[in-house]
């Protein structure tokens, strides 16, 4: 094989031109492999954070006590928008069974709690808008956030958020994307990462919680009050570039064994 390259490139210097080197197979196999790699570039999602799951596994008894057992009783999702990358998904997924055996009154959700680690512009404000909502949307689609850092929570422990889903009908999801905008006309998104929600309360214990209805509607109580105590799940996904580069890999060797057989 090395001799025919050398007779083609020969032929293609005697001409006076690189025109025939293009029906080479391994170039054009590599021009075919360039090619896939960049719509791949294209196609692909442009975020590749990490993606945080905390486990809710204990009800809190007091600001410093939070036993174990019964659960685990649901779970929640943080990762970043694939609509917004400024945007944080939040995806909730309780365990209806272990919940109703704990509270058999249960009625549905109240408020959630989460953690916040990141900066705070001035005139910026959070709002939850749903998860299909375009980016720069100003809304609050998907329920209201209260921010009071170090001093709300369950049970008097000191989570920085409170998160109230739109509606808070008795179910056992709940979906939507967290922003931070600017109050400023345009309403400009400072960005946001999952990353920036994985720490516990000022306490120490709590790395999420959730209040269940039937309630008293205060930031003490609740019918039940359980959350994440343990450290949650971080899955970061295969480097972007990685990927992709074993994609264009993949085509050209798809591209050459197919020439292969035809020639």
């Amino acid at each position: 094989m090395a001799i025919v390259y050398v007779e083609k490139a020969a032929r293609a210097s005697k001409k006076g031109s690189g025109i025939n080197m293009l029906k080479s197979k391994a170039v054009r196999s590599g021009i075919w492999g360039a090619a896939l790699f960049a719509g791949a570039l294209m196609a692909a999602p442009a975020h590749a954070g990490a993606i945080i799951t905390f486990t809710y596994d204990c009800v809190v008894a007091s600001a410093t006590s939070c036993p174990t057992g019964g659960g685990p009783f649901g779970t929640i999702t943080l990762t970043d928008s694939t609509v917004d990358t400024n945007r944080v998904d939040i995806s909730i997924v309780l365990n209806g069974p272990k919940i109703l055996a704990l509270e058999p009154l249960f009625t549905g959700l109240d408020n959630f709690f989460l953690n916040y680690t990141g900066v705070i512009p001035s005139n910026t404000t959070f709002k939850m808008v749903l998860t299909t909502d375009p980016a720069g949307s100003f809304n609050s689609n998907g329920g209201d956030v209260n921010v009071n850092l170090n001093s709300q929570g369950p049970k008097s422990t000191t989570l920085d958020f409170r998160l109230d889903p739109a509606g808070s009908v008795p179910s056992l999801t709940f979906a939507a994307s967290l922003g931070l905008f600017s109050t400023a006309s345009g309403h400009a998104e400072t960005n946001l990462d999952a990353s920036m929600f994985n720490s516990k309360d000022a306490n120490s214990l709590l790395f999420s919680a959730f209040n269940t209805l039937p309630s008293n509607h205060t930031f003490n109580g609740g019918a039940l009050t359980v959350t994440a105590s343990t450290t949650p799940t971080v899955t970061v996904p295969e480097p972007l570039t990685l990927s992709l580069f074993g994609a264009g890999l993949a085509g050209m060797a798809a591209v050459r064994r197919r020439k292969a057989k035809t020639s």
